[in-house]
Order: C-alpha cells, then structure tokens, then sequence
C-alpha cells in the first residue's frame, strides 16, 4: 500500500506508521482514519498544522519505549501529538476534547496523547 496516501485533507497514511519505520497493518487502516478525521477537525478550527509525534506502534516497539500493555496505539487508536504553534497544551486538550470524540487524554508538557477508548480518562505525564 502506498503509504504516502492521504487518509484525510491534511494527514498521511505514513505519518502514522510506527516510529521503528513500521508501516501501519492494512487491517488497522480504518482506525488510522478514524483518528485522522478527529485531527483535521481540530487541524481545520485552527487552520495551522498538527506534528504526530507517535500513533501506531508495534508491540516491540511499544515494550521499548515502555508503553501500556494494552495501548490503544496497538490498535493504531491513538496519536502523541504536538501543535506547530505557539498554544499551551492545557488550551489544545481543552479544544480538542470540545470539537472531538477522543475520550482518552494524556497531557504532557510538550505534548498530547489522545485516544478512541470507551470511557473519558485523562492523566499527566
């Protein structure tokens, strides 16, 4: 599959794949777009670019970086990202829990974790 594919107007499928050079399993392409479409959402409120720091990610790759034993980025349900501009974190979770349907949230200092689970949990790197 070609990788350099858009999976929505502004994200590529590669910009997801697993940071070990990884592709993103076929099988796990619908989720990758369910992700996407909530961050173009938030992509097109702000009208500025958003950097995925970490999406999918292999169970290896996953141990190495000391990851849950269930992450959603097992299942390629769950994105690191980080505003290309100047917005406190704080202010970017506030947004995106207003404008998406993400109901997992880990607030770095730098970055956001999001994530498509069933229940509402957030917590602080």
């Amino acid at each position: 599959m070609d990788t350099n594919i858009f999976v929505t107007q502004n994200f590529r499928l590669r910009e997801f794949a697993c940071n070990d050079g990884t592709a993103v399993p076929e099988h796990l392409i619908p989720h990758v777009r369910l992700v996407a479409e909530q961050l173009q959402i938030v992509r097109n409120y702000y009208n500025k670019p958003i950097l995925i720091t970490s999406a999918y990610r292999t169970p290896k790759y996953n141990r190495s970086v000391g990851g849950a034993t269930k992450s959603m980025h097992l299942l390629a349900l769950a994105v690191d990202t980080k505003p290309m501009w100047h917005i406190s974190i704080d202010e970017y979770y506030k947004t995106m829990l207003e404008l998406t349907i993400f109901k997992g949230y880990g607030i770095g200092n730098t970055f956001l974790h999001t994530d498509l689970r069933d229940t509402y949990t957030i917590w602080y790197y």
